[in-house]
């Protein structure tokens, strides 16, 4: 847990040049400060997509997929720091647009005396309203990588049908975990196979919708432990600054757009699995397998709940790819090299890890409040750390509920992860109303 001051430790994790120029976007655009550095750090790992892997150990490597929400209240400014990372995409997006209609419309004025050509496809980046099919067309379309990006995510779950959904959570469960993609219809010209998928997702939601990340099958089927949550402490809507002025706009905007060229500039040859691969240096290793083996000790010596060992286990991806992004960031400003990644590069990469654990528990116990009645919010403040189940049944009794709903009631508890059971008619209560 980064605790107190998270907001200036999780900006101590960029590189100094981008810490700089954070601090005069904040100033100047009045964004909040976690929301635009997790942008910045989203908006990195598309650019770079395939372009750089980090090899975790043996053969064993990942591109620099990061699935990201920001999580907040309406007016909050979630969208305007995540649009602002991802403005030098955008605009290399629409560069790409125009090319491929001026080679259209070449095309078409050239149709009498050409000959058969193969179709064109039009590569782009960021996709932001798609089929699941269409999500992989355009990854076959760009293989270097896709960004996923909608303000609104949940609507992205919750706009199509049933069995769509499910294809679309199985492909980014897949990407996730770097697996091949195929996918073959009958009205495709041709099979669509996606060896190395790169896949990033950017969006936005609201804090009062965030349960239905929770309680929608998305929790089970463990694609919820796949997303990183931005949600910050410091909910202050800060008054407008009346100093800026539209050079300074266009000042750190062109620096922005600067690192970002250089990421995107990134070679990236169609027909390899990627361009490079960056290896630990030997203190970084050391640093992330002492990180890992120390979590994994934690894991099989305590007693977590079973739905938060998932997240826990996903924990050292989440490490590595934000390591190689980190790295890449400080390479684009100058202040690192692309041939390894260094132990500095890791420190960062768990910091920021524990930042969006902090915010997963924060998240967490507010949607358990919110799917509890007042009337058992009162049962479980009259529960003790460690209780049994007449003691919990004497509690139901002076609340007027039966034994049979007391029984229910520890059920549900459990499966909420309040309460879990450590041997039979014996209770220990893991999250009380206060988070503790």
């Amino acid at each position: 847990m980064m605790g107190k001051g998270t907001k200036n430790s999780l900006l101590k994790t960029f590189p100094k040049k981008l810490q700089k120029l954070v601090k005069q976007i904040v100033w100047q655009e009045n964004y909040n400060e976690e929301y635009l550095l997790v942008s910045m750090l989203s908006a990195a790992a598309s650019a770079a997509g395939n372009s750089a892997r980090i090899c975790i150990k043996g053969e064993w490597t990942t591109c620099a997929s990061l699935y990201m929400i920001l999580v907040g209240n309406p007016g909050q400014g979630k969208t305007p720091p995540l649009d602002f990372a991802y403005a030098p995409i955008r605009k290399r997006d629409e560069d790409l647009r125009q090319q491929y209609l001026a080679t259209i419309e070449k095309k078409s004025s050239n149709k009498k005396n050409s000959s058969p050509s193969t179709v064109l496809s039009l590569s782009r980046t960021i996709v932001s309203d798609f089929t699941p099919e269409a999500l992989l067309l355009a990854h076959d379309a760009n293989p270097r990588g896709i960004a996923i990006y909608v303000d609104e995510i949940m609507g992205m779950f919750n706009s199509v049908n049933q069995y769509c959904k499910g294809q679309l959570i199985e492909q980014l469960l897949t990407a996730y975990s770097g697996n091949p993609l195929d996918v073959m219809r009958v009205s495709m010209e041709r099979p669509i196979h996606i060896g190395h998928p790169c896949i990033n997702i950017a969006g936005t939601t609201q804090t009062a919708r965030i349960k239905e990340l929770f309680y929608k099958g998305f929790q089970q089927n463990g694609l919820l432990d796949r997303f990183l949550l931005s949600y910050p402490v410091d909910t202050t809507i800060s008054l407008w600054n009346r100093k800026g002025g539209r050079k300074k706009e266009v000042s750190v905007m062109r620096q922005w757009e600067d690192i970002m060229e250089k990421i995107l500039q990134l070679p990236f040859p169609p027909k390899e699995p990627c361009s490079q691969i960056l290896h630990f240096s030997a203190a970084a290793r050391k640093e992330y397998f002492d990180w890992h083996d120390n979590g994994v000790r934690i894991l099989s010596e305590s007693n977590i709940p079973e739905r938060e060992q998932g997240r826990m286990m996903k924990a050292h991806l989440h490490v590595a790819r934000i390591a190689l992004c980190i790295q890449i960031l400080k390479w684009a400003c100058g202040e690192g090299k692309l041939d390894a990644i260094d132990v500095e590069s890791v420190r960062s990469a768990i910091r920021i890890s524990n930042y969006f654990d902090d915010c997963y528990q924060r998240i967490s116990v507010y949607v358990k409040h919110q799917s509890v009645s007042p009337h058992l919010k009162m049962f479980i403040k009259k529960l003790n750390k460690q209780f049994c189940t007449s003691e919990a049944v004497s509690h139901g009794e002076d609340m007027g509920m039966g034994r049979r709903n007391v029984m229910y009631t520890l059920s549900k508890l459990q499966r909420l992860g309040f309460i879990t059971q450590v041997q039979h008619g014996k209770y220990e209560k893991i999250c009380d109303l206060d988070g503790s």
